[in-house]
């Protein structure tokens, strides 16, 4: 029996209107405003999610000094100290705004206290299945194709939200493939498991079956070659005629990988009879710039990365402003499959990263991130996406 970490409850986003926010968007705005610094252009942004922030006086204004030297070095001695005098005054006010900010997310954070006390109860065992993963990350690059050229995201933008969570995403466990390459077959599950959260249906799809499908040299006898991409799965399955993919019950995956039988077959006979959903269509592209208009259409996204060392921490936010923490850089080409299931609005302070950050949900358990899931920011995204369409799973059939 596969893990199967508690379920992440997010509060529904319509209550943001109440600043009833949900735990991982408060986690997520407590590390942008660390990060860097907010600053006093950034006002607008915060109250429009957080809100009308509590009143701070802004400093008085240094007068500037007397001189009694010609008019000439006077009125430089009064430019420059002027210009000082606004620096500090900017400077005041930025540290002003970031420390109001700070208050309102941590008095928010405390309403959400038990979620990430619950969260950080994982950290230590991720912390020891670290090297697991890494060991069992893809090559990805032996399965894109030769020549491709992916698009910038500087493309304009056609986000309707400052904060967007796709529908029945925030409602799925987060799951833990354990030490099997499988994070496409969870990713690809995960997809499909999030459109029928938004027919009704709450099932819990195969990842050993989503695996299998994908792999079809590996289908009829033992294999070795390790990892899987989701379009063989998606496809396999687009391809049948009745409901194929059968519920965890019905096809339970296996944590621990068997030597030289990556689909360890045979399967279960119950991995064949009918199962509860088909993949009906899906899309792929390759901008990052497409991102939003897919998220708002409530499609799930399911994307291969190159992972930096900052990947395998635990803040809220991946970005490229702090790409190196947590170790030595990965093998040239490999990769993990994840979920990008929503987006927030990047403040102005941190335009370098991009104009927003992508909530990504993971197979790693709820040690990883902020509860199973982080936001990377569409520069890093845009860097470390793999030469592999991303794909929207757009209809599924129960």
């Amino acid at each position: 029996m596969r893990f199967c970490c508690a379920l992440l409850v997010f509060l529904s986003v319509s209550a943001r209107a109440e600043k009833k926010l949900p735990p991982l968007l408060i986690a997520i705005l407590e590390d942008l405003t660390q990060n860097s610094g907010a600053t006093n252009l950034d006002q607008k942004y915060y109250e429009k999610v957080l809100g009308p922030l509590p009143a701070s006086a802004a400093p008085d204004q240094p007068k500037a000094q007397e001189s009694g030297a010609s008019v000439q070095e006077e009125m430089l001695s009064r430019f420059k100290e002027k210009a000082r005098a606004d620096r500090q005054q900017y400077k005041a006010t930025a540290d002003s705004m970031k420390s109001r900010y700070m208050a309102t997310l941590q008095s928010m954070k405390r309403q959400h206290q038990e979620t990430f006390d619950y969260w950080k109860s994982y950290h230590s065992k991720f912390d020891r299945d670290r090297v697991t993963f890494k060991k069992n990350l893809v090559d990805y690059q032996s399965l894109a194709p030769k020549k491709v050229q992916r698009e910038s995201s500087n493309k304009p933008s056609k986000a309707r939200y400052t904060y967007k969570m796709i529908r029945g995403a925030r409602d799925l466990p987060i799951r833990h493939q354990g030490a099997r390459p499988t994070c496409s077959a969870f990713a690809t599950a995960r997809a499909v498991e999030i459109l029928l959260r938004q027919q009704g249906q709450e099932y819990d799809i195969s990842e050993q079956y989503v695996y299998w499908a994908a792999k079809p040299d590996c289908q009829d006898k033992p294999c070795s070659k390790r990892g899987s991409w989701a379009v063989p799965a998606l496809d396999h399955s687009q391809q049948q005629s009745r409901l194929d993919l059968p519920s965890e019950a019905q096809c339970p995956y296996k944590i621990e990988a068997q030597r030289g039988n990556e689909t360890q077959v045979p399967l279960p006979s119950g991995c064949f009879q009918k199962g509860v959903a088909r993949v009906a269509d899906y899309d792929s592209f390759y901008s990052v710039g497409d991102l939003p208009e897919v998220l708002d259409k409530d499609q799930p996204v399911i994307a291969a990365v190159r992972l930096s060392p900052n990947f395998y921490g635990q803040r809220p936010v991946i970005d490229l402003a702090r790409l190196n923490e947590g170790g030595g850089l990965d093998q040239h080409g490999k990769g993990h499959a994840i979920n990008i299931v929503g987006y927030l609005e990047l403040p102005e302070h941190l335009a370098h990263e991009g104009r927003y950050c992508y909530v990504v949900a993971n197979s790693w358990g709820l040690g990883w991130g902020q509860g199973g899931h982080s936001c990377v920011t569409e520069k890093w995204l845009d860097r470390h996406l793999l030469n592999l369409p991303m794909i929207a799973v757009t209809k599924v059939h129960a």
